[in-house]
C-alpha cells in the first residue's frame, strides 16, 4: 500500500488544493454491493459520504435504483438544486434562516425536502455554540429535550458496530437483520432518557 501511495503523492504532487483521489475500482465495488444486497429498494445517495457532484452524478446515473441525494448543509443541497438535481432530502438541522426562506422561495413541485425535529430545534441549534470540531452536533440538540422528558430512547441489548464505512454499515445491517430475525429487535415501551 505504500507505494501506492508514494505513487499517488507523487503524481498529485504539483496539483493545487483542493483535490481528491478516487479509487473508482473501490467506489463500483462497494456501489455494486450496495446495489446487490438492496434487492429492488431504491437507495438515496449521502452527499456526505461523495463530496464531488461529478461522481454524484455517476453513481445516480449507474442504476435507477440509486436514487435522489441525502444532502449534509442546507447552502450544499440549495447548490444541487440550482445545478439540476432534485429529489433531494436534508436530513442534517440547520439554523441557515437566510437559506430556509431561500428555499421557501423555490416553487419547483420538487423543491428539496428538509427534516427536522421540530421547530423548535432551530431555535435551539441557533443558541449553540459549535464544538470542538467547529460543529453544530445533534447530541447537544437531542440533551435539550432530556430535563423535561421529551427525549425517548430504546435500549437495545445486543450488538454494537461501527458504521463509518461501507463494509461495516453493510455488517451492521447483517448484524440488525440476524437480531431481528431472532426476535431481538421487538420494539420494546420507550422510555423517557434520564
Amino acid at each position: 500500500m505504500s507505494a501506492e501511495l508514494d505513487r499517488f503523492e507523487h503524481a498529485c504532487s504539483q496539483l493545487q488544493a483542493p483535490f481528491a483521489v478516487v479509487d473508482l475500482d473501490a467506489m463500483w465495488s462497494n456501489a455494486d454491493e450496495m446495489l446487490r444486497r438492496s434487492g429492488h429498494k431504491p437507495i438515496r445517495v449521502a452527499s456526505k459520504s461523495v463530496r464531488c457532484r461529478a461522481l454524484l452524478d455517476q453513481i445516480l446515473g449507474r442504476d435507477p435504483r440509486f436514487s435522489g441525494l441525502m444532502t449534509f448543509t442546507l447552502s450544499e443541497t440549495l447548490w444541487l438544486h440550482e445545478h439540476g438535481h432534485r429529489d433531494l432530502l436534508l436530513a442534517y438541522p440547520t439554523a441557515d434562516r437566510a437559506g430556509l426562506k431561500e428555499l421557501s422561495a423555490i416553487e419547483d413541485e420538487d423543491r428539496p425536502i428538509v427534516m427536522v425535529d421540530s421547530p423548535e430545534s432551530l431555535d435551539v441549534i441557533e443558541r449553540l455554540a459549535p464544538s470542538g470540531r467547529g460543529e453544530f452536533e445533534i447530541t447537544d440538540v437531542l440533551n435539550h429535550y432530556i430535563p423535561d422528558g421529551r427525549l425517548f430512547t430504546r435500549i437495545y441489548e445486543g450488538q454494537w458496530a461501527d458504521a463509518g464505512t461501507v463494509p461495516s454499515l453493510l455488517r451492521a445491517a447483517e448484524l440488525a437483520r440476524d437480531d431481528d430475525a431472532a426476535g431481538r429487535l421487538a420494539p420494546p415501551i420507550p422510555r423517557p432518557t434520564a
